[in-house]
């Protein structure tokens, strides 16, 4: 899904005017959200503090990665 998201995204720039700084910084907010994705799901099915935790940090990368989607696709 990201993929068809970064394609569709990507369609709009051409090489002179494509934001680089934004593209980076979606990347690099995406790979955060997977790798606290994996530390949600290796918490077990236990909701300690720690799971709670985990689960917050899930659901703000990914709001981060969002919003960075959302500034790419304002900058068209």
């Amino acid at each position: 899904m990201k993929q068809t998201a970064f394609s569709k995204a990507d369609a709009y720039f051409t090489a002179g005017d494509e934001p680089t700084d934004l593209l980076e910084a979606w990347r690099w907010d995406n790979g955060d959200a997977d790798a606290a994705i994996m530390r949600f799901a290796g918490t077990g099915p236990e909701m300690d503090a720690q799971s709670r935790k985990n689960a917050a940090d899930c659901l703000a990368a990914l709001a981060k990665a969002d919003k960075d989607a959302e500034k790419i696709a304002n900058s068209s």
